[in-house]
């Protein structure tokens, strides 16, 4: 997948509006947990669960 955005982004046989998409997507930071500065990866099953539904942290 990161090759097809790499390859699209920089050719003109991307389809249109994937271009900006991808800019958007990379542009795009981590959510980070205020109390206790865990970074979530939202890619990841287990971190979007804790992000979206909670999670306990120590702080």
């Amino acid at each position: 997948m990161t090759e097809t955005i790499t390859r699209w982004t920089n050719t003109a046989t991307a389809p249109e509006g994937f271009k900006q998409f991808a800019v958007d997507v990379r542009r795009q930071r981590q959510p980070v947990c205020v109390e206790c500065a865990r970074v979530f990866d939202l890619m990841d099953n287990e971190d979007a669960q804790d992000w979206f539904y909670g999670h306990d942290c120590e702080a």
